[in-house]
């Protein structure tokens, strides 16, 4: 673990570290926690670079050098972060603890985006374990720094262990050496217990076909699931390019013995799990010896021999790949990619992420423009993913991302929570209840500047208010239109963005909405499509679905 007291250095590492630590210090000086913009822009560029170095030396000098950089710099972020939390904003610690965690999710996301991109064109085993090796480094960085962390009476690796569920999917793409070195870093207990007996077996027998001499196909993981729960860690390795039938080898890991029952072995088989590690009690070993499918999928790791473990599920995995690889082609679509975009799991979105640069550009074009600004689209065209991208300093103000429904992270719905809780109490509105709302739900400190609310699923809020107003007239002149007029007051020096799918729902006490006549509406951009190129928003959409393994050019995707 780092000493914050004393960081290290490594003199004359020639990796590029002077740049990225200098990027580093940059972007915690003057782009704080701007995850979207700032850092993904500054990061990918240093990680490519440091991802040919490792390629071309990989004798772990780059691997030490990434890993203490993103240490040092997740330490001061996150230390600095609490620490404005706490002191200027008078935020209560658990509070603020909640906003650490999310700021982590949203930083170890960069890595794991990078990787996904990279991956989706890398087949060459050298390349390979270099991507592994870099990501690896990245994610001890953040970890080990986070970890260190003093959050009041708790420290930072009390907490790694309290929102595994956050972040254990980060687990599927490790290394096992990286995945050893998380236990250390993680306060000791049956998460780390569970990852050290099931998980790091399942990924040194990937490790081992991996670094295997094969001519044209090294089983390289490309989703993770991390369910807490359920004890449970999903990994999908990439099928070989010749099988159009499935996209993905999916394998199973479970981190204790109760949750490994033999219906859960059976669910597995029947959805076509190739393998399955887990300490299985002595009924289960039992019932797995009795059932020939599942004797042949499932590895039972309670018997403490590590190595065999491993052995056994290296066997099974070559196994699952042979069969697969002697199979016919199958001539049309007949694996389900819809699948594999589970809607309530915001881990997912890592890999699936498109970089919405009209959403950008629309958001730009009211860089110096205040007012209230309607958007509309069909659901499920992307406004909520996009907009919760947009947590970045822009001409000099600060995004503000709230909805009034299910948000992809803690603390989505605040603005929309004090509202309810408003209506609920019936006490007339402060003089400052919107300004607070926002101060309280912006990702970093306005500290004067420009502010833009954006507020997803708006159709909830006014219908809300609606019906609170023709229930209880009192609410109506306390709570309902104290609202609208301090939104109109708000919109006057800051920028109001309302998300949905009906351009009318604000439509509400016309008699006395000062609101309405200042909406304006814009066109929401769908996904761009660009022709005669993938290189397009719509077309990095379909390419994330349908993989190198089903044809897709610009012919396909049309004009």
């Amino acid at each position: 673990m780092i000493d914050p007291a004393a960081p290290k250095t490594l003199p004359g590492a020639d990796f590029g570290e002077a740049r990225l630590c200098d990027d580093l210090r940059a972007l915690s000086e003057k782009h704080f926690l701007q995850w979207a913009t700032s850092y993904r822009n500054r990061l990918f560029p240093h990680l490519d670079d440091q991802l040919e170095q490792i390629e071309v030396s990989p004798d772990g000098t780059g691997a030490r050098v990434v890993r203490r950089c993103f240490a040092e710099h997740a330490h001061d972020i996150f230390h600095k972060g609490y620490g404005h939390e706490r002191q200027t904003k008078q935020t209560p610690h658990r509070g603020a603890v909640w906003k650490s965690i999310s700021g982590l999710v949203r930083f170890l996301d960069l890595p794991l985006e990078h990787y996904s991109i990279r991956a989706a064109n890398i087949f060459d085993q050298g390349k390979l374990v270099a991507l592994r090796t870099l990501f690896s480094a990245t994610v001890n960085g953040i970890l080990e720094g986070y970890a260190a962390v003093r959050f009041g009476d708790e420290r930072g690796n009390t907490l790694l262990r309290k929102f595994s569920g956050r972040w254990g999917h980060q687990l599927a793409f490790l290394t096992p050496q990286a995945v050893s070195d998380v236990v250390e870093l993680v306060e000791a207990g049956p998460f780390t217990e569970g990852i050290q007996q099931s998980v790091l077996p399942l990924l040194q027998s990937i490790d081992q076909l991996i670094r295997k001499k094969r001519e044209d196909y090294f089983p390289l993981p490309v989703l993770g699931r991390f369910s807490w729960p359920n004890r449970l860690l999903e990994i999908g390795v990439r099928a070989p390019r010749s099988v159009s039938a499935r996209r993905v080898i999916e394998a199973r890991a479970y981190l204790d013995a109760d949750h490994a029952a033999v219906s859960a072995l059976i669910d597995a088989s029947a959805r076509n799990v190739a393998l399955v590690v887990a300490p299985l009690r002595p009924d289960v070993r039992e019932s797995v010896r009795g059932r020939g499918a599942l004797a042949d999928l499932v590895v039972n790791v309670s018997a403490g021999d590590s190595q065999l473990a491993v052995e056994q599920a290296a066997d099974i995995w070559s196994r699952t790949i042979y069969a697969l690889r002697s199979k016919r082609a199958a001539s049309a679509i007949s694996h389900n990619v819809a699948r594999e975009f589970p809607l309530k799991t915001p881990s997912m979105m890592a890999y699936r992420r498109v970089e919405r640069t009209t959403v950008r550009n629309l958001l730009s074009a009211f860089d110096r423009t205040n007012g209230t600004r309607l958007w509309c689209s069909v659901r499920r065209s992307g406004k909520t993913t996009a907009c919760f991208g947009l947590d970045f300093t822009a001409a000099d103000s600060v995004i503000v991302s709230q909805t009034c429904g299910t948000g992809p992270t803690p603390g989505s719905s605040l603005f929309y929570d004090r509202i309810s809780r408003a209506i609920t109490s019936g006490s007339s509105l402060g003089a400052d209840f919107v300004e607070a709302g926002v101060e309280e739900c912006a990702p970093v400190a306005p500290d004067g500047r420009r502010k833009v609310l954006v507020i997803d699923e708006y159709e909830t809020l006014f219908g809300f208010l609606r019906t609170a107003a023709e229930r209880d007239t009192f609410l109506r002149y306390t709570v309902v239109q104290p609202l609208l007029n301090q939104l109109v007051e708000f919109a006057r020096d800051n920028l109001l963005v309302l998300l949905g799918q009906q351009p009318d729902a604000h439509f509400i006490l016309m008699d006395q909405n000062q609101l309405a006549p200042y909406v304006r509406q814009d066109p929401f951009p769908l996904f761009e499509n660009v022709e005669g190129t993938r290189a397009s928003e719509f077309g990095e959409l379909v390419g994330k679905v349908l993989t190198e393994r089903i044809g897709c050019d610009h012919r396909f995707l049309g004009t």
